[in-house]
């Protein structure tokens, strides 16, 4: 079964460059059963890469910010199953701490049925808009772990969300020598990550967008992210696993797919997952 778990469209994401009809008629093309679109909804976070303005959830967008208008947003999904029926109803939060008792209730009038959890800045910036981010004069210990301390605030916040995202989302930026991620030097930070995540029944994202990434740029696939972070995931019980090509254009769904899920049963997976109305559905990888 090939099912997208994360996945935008240009009506509403604004790095996007597809358009929902585009997206589905690729899904449809490729054999796809299953598509959860899920486009950023980033509240205080504007295209130049700011975050410092903090204003509540509820009021209209400002110029440059990332975020829309729910209903419409769910009217268009909804819609939209007309041509494909398994597209689901999901949504991309990009976390704020001072948004997190307030996030839930927000969206809950919209019956959404996957809610991702993402960290896409820290220390008020965005991770990918600059090189020069304060983030990135710490050596590179210090910065990815509080990389994953921001995500494991997140994690343990009254934000209610079903899938913690792209945990390697600042190797895609970080200008570091070598900026991936290992269990190792992190090992207790993942270890409580995880064991968070497991407590809670969120899902753990592998995201195969930066996999690609990394190939469309030096010809090289570096596989997963070290095998050691997914071994160590498993090891503590956890199993629920999405498999996301966080595809922001046509060429993107599908690509590194069936490797990767060759891989992950290698390392003793063998379901994937997706949620409806929150609820975990399981499908053979």
């Amino acid at each position: 079964m090939l099912v997208e778990t994360h996945c935008h469209s240009a009506a509403f994401s604004p790095d996007a460059r597809q358009t929902l009809e585009e997206l589905i008629a690729a899904a449809q093309t490729r054999g796809f059963e299953a598509l959860v679109l899920t486009d950023h909804y980033d509240k205080n976070y504007f295209s130049d890469g700011s975050t410092d303005q903090v204003t509540p959830l509820g009021q209209p967008p400002e110029a440059g910010e990332w975020i829309f208008d729910l209903a419409l947003y769910a009217d268009t999904v909804r819609r939209a199953r007309a041509d494909f029926p398994g597209l689901l109803l999901g949504i991309e939060i990009g976390y704020r701490p001072e948004l997190a008792e307030t996030l839930t209730p927000f969206l809950a009038p919209y019956g959404f049925d996957q809610v991702l959890g993402s960290i896409h800045a820290v220390m008020g910036q965005d991770l990918g808009a600059r090189r020069d981010h304060p983030l990135y004069d710490l050596p590179k210990q210090a910065a990815y772990e509080r990389v994953l301390e921001a995500h494991l605030d997140m994690v343990t916040s009254a934000f209610h969300f079903q899938v913690m995202t792209h945990f390697d989302y600042l190797t895609r930026y970080a200008p570091y020598p070598d900026p991936s991620i290992t269990y190792a030097p992190f090992a207790d930070h993942f270890d409580t990550l995880f064991k968070a995540l497991i407590e809670r029944d969120i899902a753990l994202e592998v995201n195969l967008r930066t996999r690609y990434k990394h190939f469309d740029q030096t010809g090289q696939d570096p596989g997963l992210c070290d095998p050691a972070i997914l071994r160590r995931y498993r090891d503590l019980g956890g199993d629920l696993i999405t498999l996301a090509g966080d595809a922001h254009q046509p060429a993107d769904l599908g690509r590194f797919m069936p490797e990767a899920k060759a891989e992950l049963k290698a390392l003793g997976f063998q379901s994937g997952y997706y949620f409806k109305a929150g609820q975990p559905i399981r499908y053979a990888l």
